[in-house]
């Protein structure tokens, strides 16, 4: 140890072994305890990801922006919650804006926690965000038939709208979402 501070003193290099660091460092412990959901969320009662407006806003022009309960680090996580969303939807996914979602219950869909990291996020969140952009499409489609005055069976999706080929007419995602929104969320 009375190296190292001559060797600092005198403006040269440090070599630091593990023994030195960790005599220098002191003890430091970690306990980890098991997660747990709190009473609050326990009086809740809604299941994580079951609040579609929680992580999707279509917007009147079309795009909608989804709220990730991933954080993006680098690893392709926005794109992939992206992809999985807009595939069930039906959007373009150029139409996708993916943001980091804020605290809240809504978005511990792994098991009670919120977490990226372990590869976990696409594993553990992959059919949370299939049934996001398939209840969203559905109630779309609800909505549309409404509007158009059809049986909701005779309506299909293309990116962005949802057309009844029968009569050539179509509703854009944007037109329909203010009455989608309405509507109750398919289980």
């Amino acid at each position: 140890a009375e190296t190292a501070r001559i060797e600092a003193a005198a403006g040269a290099p440090v070599k630091l072994s593990r023994r030195l660091f960790m005599g220098a460092a002191g003890l430091t412990l970690a306990v980890a305890l098991a997660p747990r959901a709190s009473r609050a969320q326990d009086a809740a009662g809604a299941a994580p990801g079951a609040a579609l407006s929680a992580f999707l806003d279509i917007r009147p022009d079309g795009t909608v922006e989804l709220r990730s309960p991933f954080v993006e680090g680098g690893q392709g996580i926005h794109t992939a919650m992206a992809q999985l969303v807009a595939e069930e939807l039906d959007l373009d996914i150029a139409a996708m804006e993916v943001v980091t979602a804020p605290a809240g219950t809504d978005y511990q869909i792994l098991g009670g926690m919120r977490m990226t990291g372990g590869s976990s996020s696409v594993r553990g969140g992959h059919m949370t965000m299939r049934r996001l952009g398939a209840a969203a499409r559905s109630m779309l489609i609800d909505a549309a038939s409404e509007k158009l005055g059809v049986p909701a069976g005779e309506l299909t999706t293309r990116p962005g709208e949802v057309a009844h080929e029968a009569s050539g007419r179509a509703l854009r995602y944007g037109d329909l979402a203010g009455a989608a929104s309405l509507g109750e969320v398919p289980a």
